[in-house]
């Protein structure tokens, strides 16, 4: 290189560094503080709407970057001197265009308020909302919205903020605190997204939106919306369409979960009773609705880790929010299903079995169906039922399902009288095998070995668990065909004759005792089960049981009377009747042959 042509580069670069050093040395001259001051509460004024005040004269920052740092800048409405600041930041700082600023002009796009404070109003539907301006550039441009010329320039820019704080302006206390995140908005035809996080009623929270088009959705028209809410007690997303056509209207891929609903609806203060609610929660499925309804296509629900697919309907107009639809699922465990809305049992609790306050609270239709489930132990499958819940109202029904061999029929419910809170249980069941279901309910003792159906009708004040058995009424009835009854001999049994004392109803186990039928009726009340009928029939012997049982304690006070079978026109013979006392307790039965009664 020629040494002409170097001593003009170096004299360039040379030439170069004085114009900089020499602007930033200029800078503060060119942008006095006062200047600075006085454009930066304008813009901001302009963009925002509100009447910006400021505190003390703004630190000029050179370095890195050209900066304006304010303390004290409050945000005010025009109308209303005297109300407290919409908001209000301890700091405020912009980053400045240096070459702007030697022209004598404050332009700035980010903005990063430090340890804000936003005051916010409860609106109508729920909301809390700041106090809306109706000027400002911002305001302009959504005014504008659909008209084909919307206002030119900057719309908010970026805002960026850290630790700041919601608060109620009716009371001063904190909704919020923490707030850390960004705000963005840079053009009318920009997208707009607000991300961040902080602290809501004790819980950390993480939130994001991104609203693609928000001019087309501020006229009424559509817009690509994507939001997301994450907090350990509850997690939220959607992404989707939203329109303001005819209202608000959605469709997208929507997806909420929770651990414990008790504990979300508990954090977030619903108007339901966290007593009622479910536990572990999930639900995804396909979107659409509006302000006052919300349908979900191909729904993915899981309550208290009981995974269906089905269809939903939510409604939010009406008094209490309702939800109805179908759902299927592979497995269903209906003890966990139900403790979404029973409180949990405990045998020595004074609390209330049922919490019916819920059922003011919401409404519930829904459809189910299982391949298989489980209930009280037994294997249930090809399961229909229904789950209800309205004003003082709860019912959960199996219209139908397979069970023991048999078909099954049972329902729960609860329903609010003007005597008092009243639950009833009824079970049907046809062609169930006996002795699956004695296996199944741990009835190990003289349990029968036979074909039959079942019957039972129970109700009850629903007071608390350590009144139930006190206060429980209805009827429990069987029928059973051929079979048997295990371990119990009857030669052993009749061997036994009166005076012979006392012995263990043990002591005549171990064989089986065969039957053509049998059939049981007993009525419950007052912590007692008496029995109206009990026979069973032999190929010679006809076996009647009489008498109650104590359920409350667990003891027996019953009478046996063994009959041989005669034809129906041959005469009784008195002395062949066999009587027997059975007592004792549940654990350990014992036996005493006795005298029959004389005839009349």
């Amino acid at each position: 290189m020629p040494a002409p042509i170097v001593r003009k580069a170096i004299w360039a670069i040379v030439a170069a560094c004085v114009a900089v050093v020499l602007v930033l040395a200029s800078l503060p001259l060119v942008a006095s503080t006062q200047i600075v001051r006085t454009r930066i509460s304008q813009e901001l004024s302009a963009r925002s709407g509100y009447r910006v005040t400021l505190g003390e004269a703004p630190d000029l920052v050179l370095f890195p970057s050209l900066k304006a740092v304010l303390n004290n800048v409050s945000f005010r409405r025009w109308d209303d001197a005297d109300a407290p600041a919409v908001l209000e930041t301890e700091r405020l700082q912009v980053n400045l265009s240096a070459w702007q600023a030697l022209l004598g002009r404050i332009d700035f796009s980010t903005v990063t308020l430090e340890r804000p404070l936003l005051r916010v109003e409860r609106v109508g539907d729920g909301f809390h909302l700041p106090f809306l301006p109706d000027r400002g550039r911002v305001n302009d441009i959504l005014r504008a919205a659909g008209t084909s010329a919307p206002p030119k320039g900057p719309a908010l820019g970026t805002i960026h903020f850290s630790e700041g704080r919601l608060v109620g302006s009716e009371d001063g206390g904190d909704i919020a605190t923490g707030l850390t995140g960004t705000a963005q908005w840079e053009t009318a035809n920009s997208s707009a997204l607000l991300n961040g996080g902080g602290v809501w009623r004790g819980e950390p929270v993480k939130y994001a939106l991104l609203i693609d088009a928000p001019l087309k959705l501020a006229a009424q028209d559509a817009s690509a919306v994507t939001v997301s809410f994450e907090s350990d007690p509850f997690k939220a997303s959607f992404s989707g369409m939203v329109s303001r056509r005819e209202g608000l209207a959605f469709d997208g891929s929507l997806a909420a979960s929770s651990p414990s609903v008790r504990r979300a609806l508990e954090w977030s203060q619903a108007q339901i009773s966290p007593g009622a609610a479910m536990g572990a929660f999930s639900l995804t499925g396909k979107a659409t609705g509006g302000k006052d309804n919300l349908k979900l296509a191909d729904a993915r629900l899981s309550i208290n880790e009981n995974p269906g697919v089905g269809a939903l309907e939510f409604a939010f107009a009406g008094p209490v929010p309702s939800i109805a639809g179908t759902l299927a699922f592979d497995t269903l465990d209906l003890g966990r299903f139900l403790s979404a809305f029973a409180t949990p049992l405990d045998h020595a609790s004074r609390r209330p079995v049922f919490d019916l306050a819920f059922t003011d609270q919401i409404s519930l239709d829904l459809r189910l169906s299982a391949g298989s489930a489980t209930g009280g132990g037994i294997p249930l499958s090809d399961v229909a039922a229904t789950a209800q819940v309205r004003g003082g109202f709860a019912a959960f029904d199996i219209s139908d399902a397979t069970a023991l061999g048999g078909e099954i029929q049972a329902g729960f419910r609860v329903d609010r009288k003007p005597e008092g809170e009243i639950g009833e249980m009824r079970v049907s069941a046809v062609g169930i095998d006996w002795a699956q279901m004695a296996e199944r309910i741990g009835w190990s003792r003289n349990a029968p070995q036979a074909k039959g159906s079942l019957s039972v009708v129970l109700r009850s004040p629903i007071t608390d668990m350590a009144s139930l058995p006190y206060t429980t009424e209805g009827t429990i009835s069987a029928k059973l065909g051929a079979g048997s009854v295990r371990d119990f001999d009857f030669a052993k049994l009749v061997s036994n004759k009166p005076g012979s004392g006392f012995f263990p109803l043990s002591a005549v186990g171990g064989g089986s005792l065969a039957i053509e039928g049998a059939e049981f009726k007993a009525a419950v009340g007052n912590g007692v089960a008496r029995i109206d009928t009990a026979k069973a029939w032999t190929a010679s012997d006809i076996l009647t049981l009489e008498g109650i049982v104590p359920y409350v304690g667990r003891s027996l006070a019953l009478s046996l009377k063994a009959d041989k079978r005669v034809a129906p026109d041959a005469p009784s013979d008195p002395d062949s009747t066999q009587s027997y006392f059975i007592g004792g307790s549940w654990d350990a039965p014992y036996v005493s042959a006795v005298l029959a009664p004389a005839e009349p």
